[in-house]
């Protein structure tokens, strides 16, 4: 699923393609001029949670024709979730109001335990 969304002065596709492993991963671009990779921003009820830049290999988008495949992002969760809350995540390009096709992401009800859905010791 891919979106797209009017900014200012420029456009972006991508999508936020899950969480694995405590890390949000999917893919986000600039179409038009920029080859300047997209930050993509991670939150959670309201608050910015990680930013990075999308500019990571990904076979399987290269094979698309999109960036030469070099537009994914990995972003940690951050460690200080509390176990037994819900988190509903979305990712977006730094700057936009519009979301990533594929969230709202909820962590927790894809494994019942955050601790180890994290990757923490138990």
């Amino acid at each position: 699923m891919v979106v797209s969304a009017t900014l200012p002065e420029a456009a972006f596709a991508g999508s936020f393609d899950g969480i694995r492993n405590g890390v949000a991963e999917g893919w986000a671009h600039w179409i038009g001029e920029s080859d300047a990779p997209a930050r993509v921003e991670l939150w959670a009820q309201g608050s910015l949670h990680a930013v990075g830049p999308a500019n990571l290999y990904r076979k399987d988008l290269a094979d698309a024709g999109i960036q030469q495949g070099n537009c994914a992002f990995r972003l940690p969760l951050p460690q200080d979730l509390l176990p037994g809350q819900e988190y509903n995540f979305t990712a977006k390009i730094a700057g936009s109001a519009s979301n990533l096709a594929g969230g709202p992401i909820r962590p927790h009800h894809l494994r019942p335990d955050i601790d180890q859905y994290m990757g923490r010791p138990l």
